[in-house]
């Protein structure tokens, strides 16, 4: 007549103890992915107060490092949270991961001293947004975009940003749109393209 009740109760007890595990877990998770993200913005700082001033140096004279500082700081002061993720190429860059207001943006780098960045790597990301269901992308470089990039991320959820942007970007507390990446926003583009005008 007993062993009912014993067998429900049992029964909590190992839910309660899967429960406490989850938990567990869970919070483990939480605290490895802070103290990446604290050991990653140290190594950052510590390669900023080595290096020289990265704004007086040519944006495609930078080390990654530094490039990947001043991206990080650029979005950072616009309000999105920035993190990194993805392989890395032999030169140590990767690309960037932002979150803001629940929703999160690709940042594609790897393509960041190119002087022309080909629509391949646009579609590319714009197959990673829609596979990862991402808010939008970013594609940042030093150099410029093709006229087939330009094209192609037209009307589509992403932000084309070239060396002369990222410089203005930089410099201007209040150069980039902060919602959903709708529009190119380019200057310095190759003279066949007309000039696209970034919405502010």
């Amino acid at each position: 007549m007993n062993a009912a009740p014993h067998a429900t109760t049992g029964f909590l007890a190992n839910a309660d103890l899967w429960m406490l595990v989850v938990v567990g877990l869970l919070a483990l998770i939480a605290v490895l992915l802070l103290v990446n993200t604290l050991q990653r913005r140290r190594q950052l700082q510590r390669a900023a107060e080595i290096s020289p001033n990265p704004m007086l140096v040519p944006l495609n004279r930078l080390t990654w490092q530094q490039f990947e500082l001043l991206v990080s700081q650029a979005f950072r002061h616009r309000g999105y949270l920035v993190g990194s993720e993805g392989k890395r190429a032999a030169d140590g860059a990767g690309n960037l991961v932002l979150r803001k207001s629940g929703e999160y943006f690709l940042v594609h780098c790897l393509e960041w001293r190119s002087p022309s960045v080909e629509v391949a790597t646009a579609r590319e990301l714009h197959n990673q947004i829609r596979a990862r269901h991402a808010a939008g992308g970013f594609i940042v470089t030093t150099g410029q975009f093709t006229r087939e990039t330009l094209a192609f991320a037209s009307g589509r959820n992403l932000q084309l940003i070239d060396g002369a942007t990222l410089r203005e970007m930089l410099n201007d507390t209040a150069g980039m749109p902060t919602g959903v990446p709708t529009t190119i926003i380019t200057l310095g583009q190759p003279s066949e393209a007309p000039p696209v005008a970034a919405h502010r």
